[in-house]
């Protein structure tokens, strides 16, 4: 590979991580807001907005899924268990030690749960085994935020099996295909959960249709199909770029049903994610900016830890807790500090040795390469 195939390469990486940074800077400040919500034009037109974060993690996170899958296929000696045992030391190590930090302090989410059944020995197993996400009453019970956590675990059980279909598939028909179906599933899945339930959904268990792996199927989608895409023409990039950012503020503009939500917003967020990747202009240089780099590397640390740093140390704050603009901007402020510092030490204490643990094993076991095979190219895996 050329160096400057090396450097666009890389530059394309930093995007992605920008991108991460981006995804959960828009999630946080939904949380920051949601706590003390105060409704009006800004909260449905723009605040709100922060929470497809998620499907943003989600674009992101299948594309480089392929990415890392294409580069160690042909080295690793067992792909699809050193597959799993790559993902599972990369989220397992803090997403456990949350679950323990959640118990402790008594947290929990009785909002999304019947107000008896968050710190029970089922629901501990439920989420033991990552079997949550499809349970009404422990999806989102525990930690408050980790309904995709469940959706990534689901897709990564299938991840193998997908790539095995879709690798040698490189036509446009077969990359349409796939995003048509994926909406479908996205549009169709809560409709028949609405059906098969006879009746409306208790209060708690309002997000449970759209919170499963098949509803948000489209987003994941638009990112395996990222992977296959193409550049634009040189002289069409700018075209390209103004048709993302309409496409944003098209969507942006209505309060979609929850129902179908994922699937509409899976479109600007597969544009986004596919400008970035293209390294087009204005957009792939905002995503590289150092900030959002840094921020995104420490992403999953700050997803799993800024709920309760919210409920525990930002609300206790007195102006923090008021209402109005003011409370806003303080909540944010102080979120932001202690969210920092907490994915700081997330980050370098349990995520960096978590992964060190699995790449050991990998070796130790005989699953990841050979001891003779060069070693895989740098891969922007989440």
């Amino acid at each position: 590979m050329r160096v400057e195939d090396r450097a666009t390469r890389a530059r394309r990486h930093e995007g992605l991580d920008g991108l991460r940074g981006l995804a959960i800077l828009g999630v946080l400040i939904f949380h920051v807001w949601i706590v003390r919500a105060q409704w009006g034009w800004w909260w449905r037109h723009t605040v709100e907005h922060g929470a497809h974060g998620v499907g943003l993690f989600f674009a992101v996170s299948a594309l480089t899924l392929a990415l890392s899958w294409q580069a160690r296929q042909a080295v690793d000696q067992q792909p699809r268990w050193a597959f799993w045992m790559r993902r599972w030391w990369r989220i397992g190590p803090l997403y456990y030690l949350m679950l323990a930090v959640y118990w402790g302090f008594g947290v929990g989410n009785p909002q999304a749960a019947p107000t008896d059944h968050v710190f029970t020995w089922s629901n501990l197993l439920a989420h033991l085994t990552f079997a949550f996400d499809w349970i009404p009453a422990a999806q989102n019970s525990w930690i408050g935020v980790e309904w995709s956590i469940g959706v990534e675990v689901a897709f990564y059980l299938a991840f193998p099996w997908v790539m095995a279909w879709l690798a040698p598939r490189t036509s446009r028909p077969t990359q349409v295909g796939m995003l048509v179906a994926a909406g479908a599933l996205g549009l169709g899945w809560p409709w028949l959960l609405d059906r098969l339930h006879g009746g409306p959904w208790p209060s708690w268990a309002e997000g449970y249709p759209t919170w499963t792996l098949f509803a948000q199927l489209p987003a994941f989608a638009t990112g395996l199909w990222v992977w296959r895409s193409r550049p634009p023409q040189p002289r069409w990039q700018w075209a390209a770029v103004l048709g993302v950012v309409g496409l944003w503020a098209a969507v942006s503009l209505r309060r979609w049903p929850l129902s179908t939500t994922a699937t509409v917003w899976s479109l600007p967020i597969g544009a986004l994610t596919w400008a970035v990747w293209h390294d087009l202009p204005l957009l792939g240089w905002l995503a590289r900016s150092p900030i959002l780099r840094y921020i995104g590397l420490r992403s999953y640390s700050w997803y799993l830890t800024h709920w309760i740093l919210l409920l525990r140390v930002v609300l206790v704050w007195p102006p923090a807790a008021s209402g109005g603009w003011s409370g806003f901007a303080w909540r944010l402020f102080a979120a932001l500090v202690v969210t920092a510092a907490a994915g700081e030490l997330g980050y370098q204490l349990v995520e960096k040795p978590g992964q060190q643990v699995g790449r050991y094993l990998l070796r130790r076991w005989g699953w990841g390469p050979a001891a003779q095979a060069p070693p895989a190219r740098r891969t922007a895996q989440g």
